[in-house]
């Protein structure tokens, strides 16, 4: 365990988001997202609707089966910095997540399902990686930005990837 109280990489955590089925799961709740445009802690989705990042992982992984309840990230939380939103989420994520960072930080290593945590300008922002497209191609990941809504981005663009800080792998609990 690391200081966080969440597991390390070598604790080895199998990802809750192991099988085919679970996979397709993942895959078919984010897309159901797209296109969604953000609105602060929104939870309506769809063109008419709204969710921000935080919102939208949690309800993400609610759908996909992982959660029974979406995770609910204090307001002003993300809006006031990073270093706030990574603590609230280290301890919502506690006991469903293994913290599997990797040093130095490499987009290479994420893997679908991984809740990743970005420093975005001042502000914490989160993301959900998914399986590839199509066979070779790079993994993406679902997000909500302020001025694109809710989109796909591949895990290896440098737009994103340089603003990449920590990532917390769902895990199986018995």
């Amino acid at each position: 365990m690391n200081g966080a109280g969440t597991l390390s990489v070598s604790d080895s955590a199998p990802s809750f988001f192991c099988t085919p089925a679970r996979l397709a799961a993942l895959d078919n709740a984010a897309k159901s997202w797209i296109g969604t445009p953000f609105f602060p802690h929104g939870r309506i989705k769809g063109l008419q609707g709204g969710v921000s990042c935080q919102t939208l992982c949690g309800l993400i992984y609610q759908e996909a089966g992982f959660i029974e309840a979406a995770f609910a990230i204090p307001e002003g939380s993300v809006s006031t910095g990073y270093e706030a939103m990574a603590f609230c989420l280290s301890e919502l994520v506690v006991d469903r997540f293994a913290d599997v960072t990797p040093e130095p930080f490499d987009p290479e290593k994420l893997a679908p399902g991984d809740l990743v945590c970005m420093r975005w300008h001042r502000a914490g922002h989160l993301a959900i990686v998914l399986p590839a497209r199509a066979p070779g191609a790079a993994l993406c990941f679902i997000h909500c930005l302020r001025h694109s809504g809710t989109t796909l981005r591949r895990v290896d663009d440098p737009t994103y990837s340089r603003l990449m800080r920590c990532v917390w792998r769902p895990v199986i609990h018995a």
